[in-house]
């Protein structure tokens, strides 16, 4: 790599040079990569099974998670504004994740 490679690497900030426009093109910053909020239309099929999952005795079987404090959640689901359902989402995703992998795995007592 030459030098004036690596200086524009260096202090680039996050731009590159369009070769056919000579403009520089700047690049948005890396973010998470987030599925949509299922919390929000509890309508389609993933909904149910998350309500039905969190539920079952599978969560109750595993001792890192009290499964009374998750149904609570739960049940305010309906009740609570959007920005609160949203961040609550991946809360829930983790623990489903958690007991799919749980039940799938045998891991259950």
């Amino acid at each position: 790599m030459t030098l004036l490679g690596r200086v524009a690497r260096r202090h680039g900030n996050g731009a590159l040079i369009d070769v056919r426009s000579r403009r520089h093109v700047f690049l948005p910053g890396k973010g998470p990569l987030l599925s949509p909020p299922t919390t929000l239309n509890p309508e389609p099929r993933l909904s149910p099974l998350v309500q039905e999952t969190l539920r079952a005795s599978t969560l109750a079987s595993m001792p890192f998670f009290d499964r009374s404090k998750v149904i609570a959640l739960l049940e305010r689901l309906p009740t609570m504004d959007e920005r609160a359902r949203i961040a609550n989402d991946q809360v829930l995703m983790l623990r489903l994740s958690t007991c799919v992998l749980h039940e799938r795995l045998r891991l259950a007592a």
